[in-house]
């Protein structure tokens, strides 16, 4: 077991962590710009190691993946807040109302975390262990970030453990705002990361192949023109595949969404007109628990010792043609499903690999996407001064 630190910018100041298990079985590569993962090599059915991660080998080639362009978020942890916010000129906080940056034009959202995310910072790194190998980024929000108020402190825990798991550990708490403690009491967040797995190493050049079962069927509805989830969770399982609305059309999909009876194949469904006219495949909130509250003191650490916070496996995805296998755990309410719809074609990675729309999955694991404008939600995304955010995620891999 190992952690290696290594320059991956021109100049020096983006650095590459690679944590390596006791076996060898799992080498995870981080990056200090946005805490990303960049690069993930796990055993394939040959005991070959593969690299599972859509990503580049230097900075400068990552940069290019977004500047003057559409961002496809690639291996970073993003927030303040991840997902769309809708409307955002007018979130009420502290008993204020706020005006989030508008950086989705095409629907007026902020769209994880603004114009400048977290992102898009430099974290620092801390060396956390070396058995098993573990590495903690911290990054201080400053107040009034993206509009978002507070200064907050926000770190994420990577572990690379001989179980082949690479565990994730988020937590945020308020540092002292001076003058402000007393009128900026609450802030807003939810964190994820938008790492994009092909578990077949991009050997297949998409995802349409692999497997997925997930543990629930619940999933947030959507208004059909700006894509924005509009309050209402889908329970409805009979065999109507489209419902419209009267003022606010909904989309509610029954087979297509239907992961957890059996076990069915990304593809075909990611080209069913239902989905593809609408979102170009799966983009979609997945609910696993009705709310999480952020309750816990800020000078606690670890897991919440509630167990309605306990980890919980929430999905299983596999390659039948590499054999390999992840299943994730969360104690989050919620996953987006993301099939990489809006990936470019002339997106080129590390070994010169060619991505494309639909080369990889993104298994965000967070609160209700939206939440802020939903009272029954809201209390998911609200930070409490003196309270603890906490998020805590497995990634684990193994051959089936």
């Amino acid at each position: 077991m190992s952690i290696k630190s290594f320059p991956i910018s021109k100049d020096g100041s983006i650095i590459a962590y690679k944590l390596k298990n006791k076996e060898g079985s799992l080498v995870v590569q981080l990056s200090s710009f946005g805490a990303r993962l960049t690069h993930l090599w796990t055993l394939d059915k040959n005991k070959e190691l593969v690299d599972v991660l859509i990503g580049f080998d230097t900075h400068e080639e990552l940069v290019a993946s977004f500047e003057g362009k559409a961002d496809p978020y690639i291996g970073a942890v993003v927030g303040r807040v991840s997902g769309s916010i809708y409307p955002c000129d007018k979130i009420e906080l502290n008993n204020s109302s706020y005006s989030l940056n508008v950086n989705f034009p095409k629907n007026g959202a902020s769209h994880h975390g603004g114009f400048v995310g977290i992102d898009k910072r430099i974290w620092t790194p801390e060396i956390v262990s070396t058995d098993p190998p573990a590495i903690k980024f911290v990054y201080v929000s400053p107040h009034n970030e993206e509009n978002y108020p507070g200064t907050l402190e926000i770190s994420v825990t990577y572990t690379a453990t001989n179980e082949n798991q690479l565990k994730l550990e988020y937590r945020a708490k308020f540092l002292d705002d001076g003058p402000l403690n007393d009128t900026i009491t609450e802030t807003a967040i939810s964190l994820t990361n938008h790492a994009y797995f092909n578990l077949t190493g991009f050997k297949e050049p998409t995802i349409e192949n692999h497997k997925c079962s997930f543990a629930t069927t619940d999933y947030l509805l959507s208004n059909l023109e700006t894509k924005i989830f509009n309050g209402e969770i889908s329970r409805d399982y009979s065999d109507k595949n489209t419902v419209l609305g009267q003022d606010n059309p909904v989309q509610k999909r029954t087979h297509l969404m239907d992961f957890m009876n059996e076990p069915k194949s990304v593809g075909p469904d990611i080209y069913n007109p239902l989905i593809l006219n609408s979102f170009g495949g799966y983009n979609h909130v997945f609910t696993v628990l009705e709310t999480k509250k952020n309750n816990q003191n800020d000078n606690q650490d670890g897991y919440y010792a509630d167990s309605n916070y306990s980890l919980k496996q929430v999905a299983k995805i596999w390659s039948n043609s590499s054999g390999i296998s992840m299943r994730v755990l969360t104690d989050e309410p919620a996953f987006v499903f993301y099939t990489g719809n809006f990936l470019p074609d002339d997106l080129y990675g590390k070994n010169d690999i060619q991505f494309r729309k639909h080369s990889g999955f993104a298994l965000q694991l967070q609160r209700y996407n939206n939440a802020l404008n939903f009272p029954k939600w809201k209390e998911q995304m609200v930070l409490q001064r003196g309270k603890l955010y906490s998020q805590n995620s497995i990634y684990e891999f193994s051959i089936i």
